[in-house]
């Protein structure tokens, strides 16, 4: 009698599995579907979310060898540190990411890595919904699979806004610096790094050709985070501090502060955990004071 039951619910168990196995193949097969093919990211192609020509043979499109090192360096730092060595997902970014938005009662900090930031804006549209997230988990899957990490980088720095209508790193280093990105030196870098997040509002302070102390805030933080990550020294970091508040730093001159080679000949951008976690605890201790500067900032710089 034991047996009996043993082997039906075994049988039972059995079933239940095969039925969960079947229902996955058909939901793979039902998301992939009509499903974007990413190798179109190595022809012509125009983004679903901002209508982009990310074109490799456009005269406006930047090979990653021609972007200087100093501009690699500040993209990674403050969006991905841990660009190079994860596969598309940075979990342990998003345990932190989940630990501080809980500390600070809100959604204060997030998570997407390059990869992901990459198929949100070639592929997705602007909609906010899990459905979403799934289609962008699943496409960021697929890029990290068929397309090398400076390959990744190159289209995302293509393609990305750096203000109202400033779509690329091209556009971008001539419309705020007059120059070529190989000629960016780190402290013009920090400024374009910390225009991502926000590009339209943030790009207000170009405007008024003043940092707004949240502005200052924010490149000071990169700049910081390219010493810790032994990217520039800490007597660049003092002569960029000096230079902060003649912003957009035009006139001066910057041969204490010049471009560093282009990307080709510097160091690999791969952190030790130990770096990752001494900037996080640096960064986290000043949270609750970087809240509320944020705050004040969303409402000044929306002005």
């Amino acid at each position: 009698m034991k047996k009996s039951i043993f082997i039906k619910t075994g049988l039972v168990l059995i079933l239940f599995l095969l039925s969960a196995i079947g229902c996955f193949f058909v939901l793979a097969a039902l998301l992939l579907k009509g499903f974007p093919d990413v190798d179109q990211m190595r022809g012509c192609i125009t983004t679903t979310m901002y209508q982009v020509n990310l074109c490799p043979q456009s005269p406006k499109y930047v090979r990653y060898n021609q972007i200087s090192s100093a501009l690699i360096d500040a993209i990674i730092a403050s969006e991905d540190a841990a660009f190079f060595q994860h596969q598309g997902f940075d979990w342990y970014e998003i345990k932190k990411s989940v630990d501080q938005n809980i500390k600070l009662g809100g959604y204060k900090r997030g998570a997407s890595t390059i990869t992901q930031q990459l198929a949100k804006n070639v592929f997705l549209s602007k909609e906010k919904s899990l459905w979403r997230k799934v289609k962008e988990a699943l496409i960021t899957y697929q890029i990290e699979k068929k397309f090398s990490k400076k390959e990744i980088l190159e289209r995302y720095l293509n393609v990305v806004e750096w203000g109202p209508g400033i779509f690329g790193i091209k556009d971008s280093a001539r419309y705020y610096f007059n120059k070529q990105p190989s000629q960016l030196n780190f402290l013009e870098s920090a400024f374009l790094a910390f225009l991502l997040p926000n590009p339209k509002d943030y790009h207000k302070n170009f405007i008024r050709k003043s940092l707004s102390p949240f502005a200052t805030k924010a490149v000071k933080t990169i700049v910081h985070r390219l010493v810790n990550f032994k990217k520039i020294s800490a007597e660049q970091e003092a002569l960029a501090l000096k230079y902060m508040g003649a912003f957009p730093w035009a006139g001066i001159d910057f041969q204490e502060v010049a471009a560093t080679p282009l990307n080709e000949e510097s160091t690999p951008f791969e952190p030790t955990q130990e770096q990752l976690d001494k900037v996080y605890e640096e960064e986290s201790t000043k949270l609750d004071e970087d809240s509320a500067v944020s705050d004040e900032a969303t409402e000044e710089e929306t002005l």
